[in-house]
């Protein structure tokens, strides 16, 4: 049975790195959409500049923006899942580091002492 206090410790911890996931997300979504923004300017400065006489730079910017669309929307998906399980966002290695992660209790001052005096 695992440690309740070691669980509480471990708490902050663990919503700070969902935290930081969070933010890491969310930054490249938004990395995607500005790349998207400007490739579908550049797209429609192409077609406005060349001598064709019809219009093709929708094409390009709806098979992207389509893209771009189920990024999106799978990223707020698993970010809703992960607030109605309240499990925070599950990347590849938190399951292995929950796994492994130790369940003693923290070493007492001496012991700590011991090993840095070892080292």
């Amino acid at each position: 049975m695992a440690d309740p206090q070691r669980e509480i410790a471990e708490d902050p911890s663990d919503r700070r790195e969902e935290a930081r996931r969070w933010v890491r997300r969310k930054r490249i979504f938004y990395t995607i959409v500005g790349i998207y923004l400007s490739l579908s300017l550049m797209w429609f400065a192409i077609d406005l500049l060349d001598d064709s006489s019809g219009y093709w730079f929708y094409w390009p910017m709806l098979g992207t923006g389509l893209g771009v669309l189920v990024t999106g929307s799978c990223w707020v998906a698993s970010a809703a899942s992960s607030e109605r399980t309240g499990s925070g966002a599950r990347s590849r290695g938190t399951w292995a580091s929950r796994a492994t992660r130790r369940q003693d209790p923290m070493p007492s001052p001496e012991v700590e002492n011991d090993l840095a005096t070892e080292r």
